[in-house]
Parts: structure tokens; C-alpha cells; sequence
């Protein structure tokens, strides 16, 4: 390999195609693939390309150096590799997927009928390899507040986002969950009452009547409570 060319194969061997990185021309002097699709080149001037379908195409990656040809790198999985290089330069990283968020509501079910919570559930969010995790009541776009410890949901019918950011600031896509909180009872009507204003009629104050004089017992006064 030199000059900024891979070499792939797909048949052990049989035949070979040129593959061209895009590393501004400086040498390619190690490559290491986890999988078919999944692999890393290493070459002058600290660079570092990577691929995710199999070499078709590349993307420049940020070694931290630029005076150091790396000429060894390897991988044990998609989120921990080694590059080695001139003058005792040996580069790790940690990760390169994306965090992944998971979130855990208390209770864990709606505690009311149709889907409804009647206390406000506790939201925990926890994410793996992450240096910061974010949430939002508002949209998909934000804005965005840092989580930092257990909250309650807001009350009513929302959509809480959230997602969770990498050490080498790969950004989870934000992912969603819907939530119905009811906090407030309904309420009770007071009570129905008529007032007097003869011997044959009253004004009705609430139902179809209200406002209307109609027909009146001989009492000159009635009222009901409504439960």
C-alpha cells in the first residue's frame, strides 16, 4: 500500500480493486478491520480514516497529531482501538459509537385508567460511555437542559427528548417517550339552588331552565346538591 490506496478483496484473494482514501496523499501504512463493512487506516502525518462500508468510503479522523507518522493500529471492538507511531507515539480510543440512553420512569407503569399517570412519575436517565446527557419538554430541537439527577414529569400530556453525548463527542440521536400525568381533580358543582319570587313560579339558576321563571311547588324556597 502507499500512496493514499487501499487494495480490497472479496474473493481470498482471487482479484483485487484500488481503493482511494481521501488522506490528502500521505501514505497509508497500516489499516485493521473489525468486520467486512468496519476498519480504520492509519499513515503520515498522524492520519487516521475510517469505514463503515467496507472501504467504499472514508472519513478523516482526528489523531491529535500531525508531525508523526502512525504505522500500526488495531482494534478489539467497534469502541476500543490502539494506533502506534514514530517516536514512541501510541494513540488509544475508548469509543466511537454513539452513547445509548436508557430511561427508567417510577412507577414504572401508569398508577390511573387510559394510559393516564394521577402522581407525577420520577424519570431516571442512564447512558453508557457518556459524558453528558440532555432532556427537553419542548421538541426534538430544544432546548436542551443537562441532566443531572431524578425529575418529575411535568403534568398533562407531553413528549420528553433526550439523548446523551460521547467522550469523543459522538452524539446519540435523540430518542422519545410519550407521558400523561394527571395531578389535579375535577370540580364538583355547587349546589343547585332556586330562589323564590312568588307563589306559583321561581328562577332557575342552573339546567335548562336557568334564568327561565318556571312552575313552583308550594314551598317557597328549594335547593339540591349535586354529588
Amino acid at each position: 500500500m502507499g500512496g493514499g490506496v487501499v487494495l480490497k478483496t472479496s474473493d481470498g484473494g482471487a482479484t483485487w480493486t484500488k481503493i482511494t482514501t481521501p488522506n490528502g496523499g500521505n501514505s497509508v501504512l497500516a489499516i485493521y478491520f473489525i468486520s467486512p463493512s468496519n476498519g480504520w487506516a492509519t499513515g503520515a502525518a498522524g492520519t487516521i480514516e475510517h469505514t463503515t462500508d467496507g472501504g467504499t468510503t472514508w472519513q478523516l479522523e482526528q489523531s491529535g497529531t500531525v508531525t508523526r507518522a502512525l504505522r500500526a493500529v488495531a482494534f478489539v471492538d467497534a469502541d476500543h482501538g490502539w494506533a502506534a507511531g514514530d517516536y514512541g507515539t501510541i494513540l488509544r480510543t475508548t469509543t466511537q459509537s454513539p452513547p445509548t440512553t436508557a430511561l427508567t420512569l417510577t412507577p414504572a407503569g401508569p398508577n390511573g385508567l387510559n394510559g393516564w399517570y394521577v402522581t407525577a412519575p420520577t424519570i431516571s436517565l442512564a447512558a453508557t460511555s457518556a459524558v453528558s446527557t440532555w432532556y427537553s419538554w419542548s421538541s426534538i430541537a430544544g432546548p436542551w437542559t443537562q441532566y443531572s439527577a431524578a425529575f418529575p414529569a411535568v403534568e398533562g400530556a407531553h413528549t420528553l427528548y433526550y439523548y446523551s453525548v460521547g467522550p469523543g463527542n459522538s452524539q446519540e440521536s435523540p430518542k422519545q417517550t410519550a407521558l400523561k400525568v394527571d395531578l389535579t381533580a375535577p370540580t364538583v358543582p355547587g349546589a343547585l339552588a332556586a330562589t323564590s319570587i312568588g307563589t306559583s313560579t321561581v328562577t332557575a339558576l342552573l339546567g335548562p331552565f336557568a334564568g327561565r321563571a318556571v312552575p313552583a311547588w308550594p314551598a317557597t324556597t328549594c335547593s339540591s346538591t349535586v354529588s
